[in-house]
């Protein structure tokens, strides 16, 4: 008889704690519901296009009383009845049954931009009409600003296997693409081994790669990602006071927990482009001197997400940023262009003189308009967008082109690193091939993956950035921004049609020489020296691009005194 109630009191306590873990999975559930829109092309394919949350806005009063400062950033959200608002916001807080209300970042945060920016939730989610509440909330005369709370996606599509990485030294090699060996075309590469001088020496410059997270016990990766080493591991308690418990390798934004492995293998690819170790193992990554921070994000994030990303990035001293989601604007999605956005990119750019570098789309594959959609954040001002090249250096056929591209780089089965036991590709099956190992053969252990997409192109250009600043670190944002977009090669005769749609060119690290002063066409083939600060207007001539014209000091280009010239 004991035993039988013993039994049958294991049997309720199992049921309790199954009642327990299903209302938290549906707490997670309700918290992350999408306004999903009509079908349409979704990265090559028809899908359907999920805009923004359907119970949450973006909102920034004019009123300071409504801030909840007294509390600090540890008790950042409260009900909504907990705060004295107007009498005219108590009546829209009630019509659409408010519930709470979330600081983005501290407020004294250094992020001026997001300091009083609120995230607002509501219940009732079945009955709610968000578009309605945006307006009202907006015709409130004691709002200042308000904005849905937009979906960002994914952007997916000596070392042994080095002869492999056309993208670095294309030497006309065959080497095992997606879907079949394929034959490479000489020169249609970044000039890697041509920059090795430059990754040899220089001062460290971290990345953040804003992503899926990273696998930092990849054998590649071991060294070169970021520590918060004012963080004891695993204590539990928040020991620099940022907030974020525990944060040792980085931040889930995501899951909000402290742990930003990568669990899909989407950002440690991005990872081992930018910073994989030159140490005869596997692949090489373009950067030496930089280390990569995790920031997972996962294959959605929302806006408010991406707000509480921006402020870690600018406390742990983040100088480069590689983005590899977007969201597409057009006619059924016009909430991209946020404003909130672009404050707090130009206030990183300006103030704190950060680079961001951002994917710009993999819609290219599908009729017009959709090919050329504008994807934000890469076509935000002081964002740097790259559309993406094969091994011909023509514009991948999935790549989107626009006039806000500013660079392309290759982005088409690019070989780097695997996160454990991931496999994002799987579902396609035999006989693609992703996996593999330091052979470049097929294996389904292997610690290596085959990637194509404009988020392949994009650690290019970002691990380029970091090579250069780490060269010259005296330099500012602009100047190296200057001179990433003037280090190219000229790729638009052999893409007719896309003039002025793919950027300045195709990145090429050989125009980079190691006293600071570009190299290559403009140095060698330039006819005749001119004076500091002179505008050359035959630049197409030397092979520099048109579009980002720069100063020129006695026939080499300065370092001081580098300007964009409209």
């Amino acid at each position: 008889m004991n035993l039988k109630l013993k039994f049958m009191g294991i049997v309720v306590l199992l049921v309790f704690i199954l009642l327990i873990f299903l209302s938290e999975c549906k707490k997670e559930t309700v918290g992350r519901n999408i306004i999903k829109g009509p079908d349409e092309y979704h990265e090559g394919r028809i899908d359907k296009e999920e805009y923004y949350s359907s119970n949450s806005l973006l909102i920034k009063f004019k009123d300071n009383n409504f801030n909840f400062n007294d509390e600090g950033f540890t008790k950042r959200i409260k009900n909504v009845k907990e705060i004295e608002f107007s009498p005219s916001l108590n009546v829209l807080n009630n019509k659409y049954n408010a519930k709470t209300i979330k600081k983005i970042v501290r407020d004294d945060s250094n992020l001026n931009s997001l300091v009083g920016l609120r995230l607002i939730t509501f219940e009732n989610v079945e009955n709610l009409n968000i578009k309605s509440a945006k307006i009202d909330y907006e015709n409130d005369p004691n709002v200042d600003h308000i904005e849905f709370n937009v979906v960002y996606y994914l952007q997916n599509i000596d070392d042994p296997l080095y002869d492999k990485m056309w993208n670095l030294n294309n030497i006309e090699q065959e080497y095992y693409g997606f879907y079949e060996p394929i034959p490479g075309n000489y020169d249609s590469d970044i000039d890697f081994p041509e920059s090795l001088n430059l990754s040899l020496e220089g001062e460290d410059i971290l990345i953040a790669v804003i992503d899926t997270g990273i696998d930092y016990n990849h054998e590649e990766l071991l060294g070169e990602v970021w520590k918060n080493v004012d963080e004891i591991p695993n204590n539990q308690i928040d020991d620099d006071n940022n907030s974020y418990v525990d944060d040792f390798f980085g931040y889930d934004f995501y899951n909000s927990d402290s742990d930003p492995m990568d669990d899909y293998g989407h950002g440690t690819h991005v990872a081992g482009t930018i910073a994989a170790k030159q140490n005869n193992k596997g692949i090489s990554g373009i950067c030496n001197k930089c280390k990569v921070m995790a920031v997972k994000g996962y294959f959605t994030m929302y806006q408010s997400e991406v707000m509480e990303i921006f402020l870690y990035l600018v406390e742990n001293g983040v100088k480069v940023t590689s983005n590899s989601y977007g969201c597409k604007y057009h006619e059924n999605n016009p909430d991209c262009n946020s404003t909130f956005y672009q404050d707090v990119i130009n206030e990183m750019h300006d103030v704190f003189g950060m680079i961001h570098v951002a994917a710009a789309g993999n819609d290219g594959n599908a009729p017009p308009p959709f090919s050329q959609v504008y994807n934000y954040p890469a076509s935000f001002d002081n964002v740097i967008s790259v559309a993406a090249t094969n091994n011909e250096d023509l514009k991948a056929d999935f790549s989107t082109y626009n006039d806000m591209v500013d660079i392309s780089a290759p982005g088409v089965d690019i070989y780097s690193l695997r996160a454990n036991d991931t496999d994002l590709n799987g579902n396609l099956g035999d006989p693609f091939t992703h996996i593999i190992n330091e052979l470049g053969q097929q294996d389904d252990n292997g610690k290596y993956y085959i990637l194509s997409g404009t988020s392949m192109a994009t650690p290019h250009v970002a691990g380029a950035v970091g090579l250069i600043w780490s060269k010259f670190p005296n330099l500012n944002n602009t100047e190296i921004e200057v001179i990433l977009l003037s280090s190219i090669d000229d790729i638009y005769e052999i893409n007719p049609g896309y003039e002025d749609m793919l950027g300045s060119g195709r990145l090429n690290l050989n125009f980079l020489c190691l006293d600071g002063t570009f190299s290559g066409q403009c140095l060698s083939n330039k006819p005749t020296f001119c004076s500091a600060g002179q505008l050359i207007n035959n630049c197409q001539k030397c092979g520099c691009p048109s579009t980002k014209k720069f100063c020129l000091d006695n026939g080499f280009c300065s370092t001081n005194n580098i300007q964009i010239m409209n």
